[in-house]
């Protein structure tokens, strides 16, 4: 297994994992928290996979991010919020979008996991506002072809529920889509609030945990003052 970092000088590759059902968690995570967190722990304990990628966007297609946004630093911040996940050898925080130029499109970095690890079993790890819009994603017929869906769902609310019923009989009639849902707990968390809060000098650290809200503050993330 190769630990995929912009801080060293490994090649950025995503193959020879162990197990052979491979789990791939996406997003901006910026910045990442406990919500984020514990999908990814929560679909290693339940057994869905082997091994769980973890994989910061460089250019989001669905997403506008800052103009000050780095990627390394959400890198970092990833590292450090999935540091507990990660040290049982079974996930790692990959770099394998921000080595590429361009948008970061998931097919393509499916296309890259599966060519890595033939006969590998893909599971792809989204939330529910990116489970509603799958369907219109870039090459979505390729995202249902390679990997099984699995939904977080931490909403009880009826409406959406009947939504996400609705959009999994659409992909499995349309594209003959495996989909999973994840019930957990609900968190609603709003990375787009904690940004917010941090500008006016909230303390976030009970949400982000304490390392990556250190980080935030010490290098003046999202408008905190230091």
């Amino acid at each position: 297994m190769v630990f995929c970092s912009m801080y060293n000088d490994e090649k950025s590759i995503c193959g020879g994992v162990k197990g052979k059902r491979i789990g791939v968690y996406g997003g901006t995570f910026s910045p990442p928290h406990k919500g984020h967190v514990a999908a990814a722990r929560e679909l290693l304990a339940r057994g869905y996979v082997d091994f769980l990628y973890i994989i910061p966007a460089a250019t989001p297609p669905h997403k506008t991010l800052s103009q000050d946004d780095d990627p390394r630093h959400r890198l970092r911040m990833a590292q450090l919020a999935f540091a507990e996940v990660t040290a049982g050898g079974n996930a790692v925080v990959s770099d394998i979008e921000l080595m590429r130029q361009g948008p970061s499109y998931t097919s393509d970095t499916l296309r890259i996991i599966a060519e890595q690890n033939p006969g590998a079993e893909l599971s792809l790890l989204v939330g529910t506002d990116m489970f509603l819009t799958l369907d219109r994603w870039h090459e979505a017929d390729v995202i249902f072809k390679l990997a099984r869906i699995v939904c977080v769902r931490r909403e009880d609310d009826i409406e959406v529920k009947k939504a996400l019923d609705d959009a999994t009989r659409r992909y499995r009639e349309c594209f003959g889509a495996d989909v999973v849902m994840l019930n957990i707990t609900p968190t609603v968390i709003s990375s787009t609030e904690i940004r917010a809060a941090i500008s006016r000098g909230i303390d976030e650290s009970d949400i982000l945990g304490r390392d990556v809200y250190d980080y935030i503050m010490e290098h003046g993330l999202y408008g905190a003052k230091k």
